[in-house]
């Protein structure tokens, strides 16, 4: 098995659910630009400049904020994003076992280049040889190894009240 085949079949494999669906959607409703706000307000520009490292900001905001990100990292080769849709109309999209998975095989993509960690190689072949995905405690082992792969990580939720309380 070639090592890029073998990549894919481990992004196949973390992309249960596809966010792009809903990223897409947003970026043909509203009209891009509409939340910059949350770009220009007084909270990113702290976090920005005090090179924080968890910034948690809320309101309505488009698109916006992804295509800022997805430009800032395309232009930084040491920076990575990734982004996840919670919504009510989607039961794999309210699930945090779901957003774990497609937020670290979105990483994993932009990582393409350095090849796939062995972490996340034996995972995945462990899952593929019980037959069923890892937990969540094995996925967070595997997110935090994956994000020291870059200078900077953005991860981006979207929609956190569409996401189940009881769970």
């Amino acid at each position: 098995k070639t090592i890029e085949k073998e990549f894919r079949d481990v992004l196949k494999w973390l992309n249960v659910v596809d966010p792009g669906a809903n990223y897409s959607s947003a970026l043909a409703v509203g009209e891009l630009g509409m939340g910059i706000w949350l770009l220009e307000g007084p909270d990113y520009m702290k976090w920005e400049e005090d090179k924080g490292e968890v910034l948690y900001l809320y309101g309505i905001h488009d698109a916006t904020v992804i295509e800022y990100i997805k430009h800032l990292c395309s232009v930084s080769q040491d920076h990575a994003f990734a982004y996840f849709y919670f919504t009510f109309s989607d039961m794999e999209k309210q699930n945090v076992l779901n957003m774990l998975l497609s937020i670290i095989g979105q990483l994993l993509q932009g990582l393409s280049g350095q090849g796939l960690p062995n972490g996340v190689t034996n995972l995945y072949h462990n899952s593929k040889a019980i037959g069923k995905l890892p937990d969540i405690k094995a996925l967070q082992t595997m997110f935090s190894e994956i994000i020291k792969l870059s200078k900077k990580t953005f991860i981006i939720l979207d929609a956190l009240d569409e996401f189940p309380k009881s769970t």
